[in-house]
């Protein structure tokens, strides 16, 4: 058994291995406890999780040895990064990570509602993380807003980025099983159908639970209703959470996707990251339906790639001019007020385009035509109804 001393026992003001003055406590879990704590040597803070050592069980040490292993693998913004590490049985057994000075998106939930448009770009941040880690052949296994943390920065419009932490719980594919037989790991509340049917946790099993991380973001409310938490878990293998219809299509034809049943249906991180930064990007130009990037895009407004998903063909994206409905407007959320120039000046600047294409033709084939021809046609209207029809850019006011 190990001799280690227990994080129970360190206090704030405690030194660990010669350089790291533990501060206050940040977070706590069923593995250890997480202090702030301030490096001397590179003068810097930073996180500490010390782990129990009070278990007995041979599975402690290959779970820290695995954390480790885990997140030494990763540099990438959306990941918590690992400085050092102590596992061996010395008087203490910890993880120095990156210190990310900012609230947990479970906090930031509980204090108001958040924007569509900030969660989209939590959500792309998030998918993109994940992206980097299921490259690497790792699934996290607890993705759930306790454990994505909000890092301050100026590059976003919301003065946020999200960071994923604790991968305390990851599981390296087709590695040894670090648990009894049986035993399923993860939070109750966001599992995905197939771990609560005891089958091994793989990729999409991750982009499960940020699809039901992201309901709770854009509604306040837990995707399975407030029932128990048994009853919620069981009622995930026989129907989808509930998205409300008022979120839109384009919201509701991606978390759909993300919480199908059947994960071979569900997106790739890839697929959900370009989504999300599509649907960030319109809310932030005042745009309701992804779609009308494409034809921003046509005058040279860089937009994502659109990834559609495996079932597109559903999709609002996806249908045809026939195919789609008279009044587009009324499934469409209005502009908001705060930016209504940025929409106005590029339909202006379509609209200029559009006239300078056309007129630029008609110059071309004046300039052009035989000199008997332009002696000989008389001059006519202009056609200012034709040249409206070359681009059809709907008006969601």
């Amino acid at each position: 058994m190990s001799q280690s001393i227990d994080a129970a026992m360190l206090h704030s003001g405690d030194i660990l291995g010669g350089r790291y003055i533990l501060s206050e406590r940040i977070g706590a879990g069923g593995m250890g406890r997480v202090f702030r704590a301030r490096d001397t040597v590179l003068g810097r803070d930073v996180a500490i999780k010390l782990f129990h050592t009070d278990h007995t069980g041979e599975l402690e040490p290959s779970r820290r040895l695995s954390e480790a292993r885990v997140l030494a693998a990763f540099d990438h913004p959306s990941l918590v990064t690992l400085y050092d590490a102590r596992l061996d049985n010395g008087d203490h057994i910890y993880l120095v990570m990156e210190f990310v000075d900012g609230p947990s998106l479970q906090r930031r939930i509980e204090q108001d509602a958040l924007e569509p448009a900030f969660v989209a770009a939590l959500l792309a941040d998030l998918a993109r993380g994940l992206a980097a880690v299921h490259a690497t052949g790792v699934v996290h296994r607890d993705v759930k807003p306790s454990n994505v943390l909000l890092r301050p920065t100026r590059h976003s419009p919301y003065g946020f980025e999200a960071v994923l932490a604790d991968f305390g719980v990851a599981h390296l594919i087709d590695a040894a099983r670090l648990t009894t037989p049986g035993t399923v790991i993860g939070t109750a509340a966001y599992l995905a159908p197939e771990q609560v049917r005891g089958e091994a946790p793989r990729p999409a099993s991750d982009i499960y639970a940020l699809g039901l991380l992201t309901i709770e973001a854009l509604t306040r409310l837990p995707p399975y209703g407030g029932g128990t938490l048994q009853e919620t878990v069981l009622a995930r293998l026989s129907r989808a959470p509930t998205i409300p219809p008022a979120l839109g299509s384009e919201w509701t034809s991606l978390l759909t996707a993300m919480t199908a049943l059947d994960p071979s249906d569900r997106p790739t991180a890839t697929v959900v990251a370009d989504r999300a930064t599509v649907l960030a990007r319109a809310a932030q130009t005042g745009i309701a339906d992804a779609t009308e990037l494409d034809i921003l895009d046509l005058f040279g407004l860089e937009t994502a790639p659109w990834t559609p998903l495996p079932d597109a063909e559903t999709a609002p994206a996806a249908a045809t001019p026939a195919d789609a409905p008279s009044a587009p407007a009324a499934r469409r959320r209005s502009a908001p007020r705060r930016r209504p120039t940025i929409r106005a000046s590029w339909l202006g600047a379509a609209a200029l385009a559009v006239a300078l294409i056309v007129g630029g033709h008609v110059l071309a084939l004046s300039l052009f035509a035989p000199r008997q021809q332009v002696t000989e046609i008389a001059p006519s209207p202009a056609p200012s109804a034709p040249a409206a029809q070359q681009v059809a850019v709907t008006d969601p006011r």
